[in-house]
């Protein structure tokens, strides 16, 4: 799988799970990048969704204890116009050690009872299972260069180095060793390639993996969508699918390219987006049981004066906001939603 992390595109890797020893909560860590540290995901107690992302410089191990479990996640760093760079995470798959076994997908033909992932990305069990082979040669023509070499020496001091004796005591020495006969056994096998059709076979499964995938999403999202036109429906919600769920009411409105971020450095941003009029915008969500106050809207005046590539910045609350809220935001160019507000137009 692809480790490398370049900003560009997204990348896959494969994290293994961790359980912090006091409070049980699961993470999952990519190793150190330069210009960020040490990314660290927060996940859910089933590790289906990735709770939330920071990054630190150093992490604890000793804090940590190792679990059955690894993800296949796709990580994408992006840098800013104002240089900071902002880290996005999706979990593809939970991997178990089973999962990932080579000698499963060598004598498994029926990829239906394989775990193949979606993600175009070809992983190296697949290639196993379509015949990729590591070939042996190289280590046994070690193994009989070392072999030979080290009895050449131990028959020039048999034969106290007179060159006459080294030819017979060389070749009672590979004898006596049994080297030879260990060479016999050697499994010599050349490298293989994998198979055209079965790489095919294998794309074409990956394919309809995907397919099947976006229809669930698409059934998925036709029932939350559903959810989200009764307040009542906003309460029940997660503060992560809350992230989503204001997502989703701003590309009904007209936004595009939204984004939920889960980490950044600047924690303050939940949502990047695109209004209508091609703006961009920035989200902060809080799912607040009663009216946000104050506090909320001067950190977005402060993040805004950090952010000369926005053009617009949004606070959506759950229930509503206080005088004090109102009145700063209207001064400063803060725009106010909430969720109670948009069910009623509904």
């Amino acid at each position: 799988m692809n480790k490398a992390l370049n900003g560009q595109e997204n990348n896959v890797s494969r994290l293994d799970v961790f359980k912090y020893n006091k409070s049980g909560k699961a993470i999952a860590y990519h190793l150190p990048q330069r210009g960020i540290g040490v990314i660290v995901l927060a996940l859910s107690p089933d590790l289906q969704e990735i709770s939330g992302i920071r990054t630190v410089r150093q992490l604890r191990h000793a804090n940590l204890s190792p679990t059955e479990y690894r993800l296949e996640v796709e990580i994408n760093i992006t840098e800013r116009l104002t240089n900071e760079l902002e880290v996005t995470a999706k979990i593809l798959r939970v991997l178990t050690s089973d999962d990932t076994s080579i000698a499963r997908w060598q004598s498994e033909p029926n990829l239906s009872r394989l775990p193949v992932s979606p993600h175009p990305e070809v992983t190296q069990e697949e290639l196993a299972w379509a015949g990729k082979r590591e070939g042996t040669i190289g280590e046994g023509v070690g193994m009989l260069i070392f072999s030979v070499a080290a009895l050449a020496i131990t028959a020039v001091l048999i034969s106290g180095g007179s060159p006459i004796g080294i030819v017979p005591s060389l070749f009672t020495g590979l004898m006596g060793s049994g080297a030879l006969l260990g060479l016999r056994k050697h499994d010599w096998s050349l490298p293989r390639s994998a198979d055209p059709e079965k790489l095919e076979e294998l794309h074409r499964w990956k394919y309809s993996l995907r397919q099947k995938a976006e229809k669930a999403d698409r059934a998925a999202l036709t029932a939350f969508d559903a959810r989200l036109e009764e307040f009542s429906g906003w309460q029940t919600l997660s503060p992560l699918q809350f992230e989503h769920a204001v997502a989703r009411a701003l590309e009904k409105m007209g936004f595009s390219s939204t984004t939920v971020t889960q980490a950044s450095k600047d924690g303050a941003v939940d949502i990047e987006a695109i209004d209508e009029a091609g703006r961009t915008t920035i989200i902060q969500a809080k799912k607040h049981s009663k009216n946000v106050g104050v506090a909320v809207v001067r950190e977005l005046v402060g993040v805004r004066s950090t952010r000369p590539d926005v053009d617009r910045v949004i606070v959506f609350s759950l229930v509503g906001f206080t005088k004090g809220a109102r009145e700063l935001a209207e001064k400063t160019g803060i725009e106010l939603m909430d969720a109670r507000s948009l069910t009623l137009r509904v």
